[in-house]
């Protein structure tokens, strides 16, 4: 996604609109860094600060993502990418992408509150306990 982003950057005339996808790629490229990082700290460590950064990163990538999809989205930034379409499979591609990453990112979110080490017993013993009463 920070690829397409940067591609579009150099098929942009406009220098606001290049400089907004240039933005956009550090964006997305520095989050998604920031919850790999973060993915390994809890995978090596599974404590509730790990669990925490965890899920702070996985929030910074997901709003990373919907800002692009919301830049994308917009109808200014389509109008800008009508006047140089030098390439419309690499605009579509990246529309595309933005609302594909986007419904990852939820994706790994979720499996990431649902299969986090631990998570299985803690529910079942949730649900033992419930059982007992």
């Amino acid at each position: 996604l920070a690829n397409l982003c940067r591609e579009a950057s150099e098929r942009a005339s406009n220098v606001n609109l290049k400089k907004q996808f240039i933005n956009c790629a550090r964006e997305v490229a520095s989050s998604t860094a920031s919850l790999i990082t973060a993915v390994k700290q809890l995978d090596s460590s599974f404590t509730e600060k790990n669990q925490r950064e965890c899920t702070e990163a996985a929030r910074s990538l997901y709003t990373a993502a919907e800002q692009l999809e919301t830049f994308v989205d917009n109808p200014q930034t389509a109008k800008q990418l009508a006047l140089s379409p030098t390439d419309a499979s690499t605009w579509q591609r990246l529309a595309d992408n933005s609302k594909v990453v986007s419904e990852s990112i939820k994706r790994l979110v979720a499996s990431i509150r649902d299969q986090a080490p631990g998570q299985v017993s803690v529910n079942s013993f949730c649900v033992n306990s419930k059982c007992a009463l």
